[in-house]
């Protein structure tokens, strides 16, 4: 549990694979986040991460927001299922009881994208 209260991914997910890779790219094209399906743009950086489990091979791109969220917030360094972040969130926005959480949150731009999701779940912002 972070120090914030709000912990996300761990749970049942054991997150086994049998190789992976990740790396932080700049994009040639267009892309999706996978997180937040806002658009990462030709010569913006992402999180990519590619492997290969339950005899799948899957690959993901990431904004970097989403990725900084991700990596502040996370449970003993265990990451949510991809795909799974903002469900997550969403449940954690519920226990929320102080700024604690921005703190490990590594980023303005990556803390100000947080504070604007909170924002619109608490009606607050359109």
């Amino acid at each position: 549990m972070t120090g914030c209260g709000v912990c996300i991914g761990g749970g049942d997910y054991d997150g086994a694979y049998e190789f992976q890779s990740e790396a932080i790219r700049r994009a040639r094209k267009q892309h999706k986040c996978y997180e937040c399906h806002r658009p990462i743009l030709p010569g913006q950086q992402y999180h990519y991460f590619s492997g290969k489990w339950e005899g799948e091979m899957d690959s993901y791109h990431t904004c970097l927001d989403c990725n900084n969220i991700r990596r502040g917030l996370s449970c003993d360094g265990q990451w949510p299922p991809f795909g799974q972040l903002w469900d997550d969130i969403t449940q954690a926005f519920r226990e929320l009881r102080s700024t604690a959480c921005l703190e490990k949150i590594p980023t303005a731009s990556a803390k100000a994208y947080f504070l604007d999701r909170w924002r619109k779940w608490k009606g607050l912002a359109e």
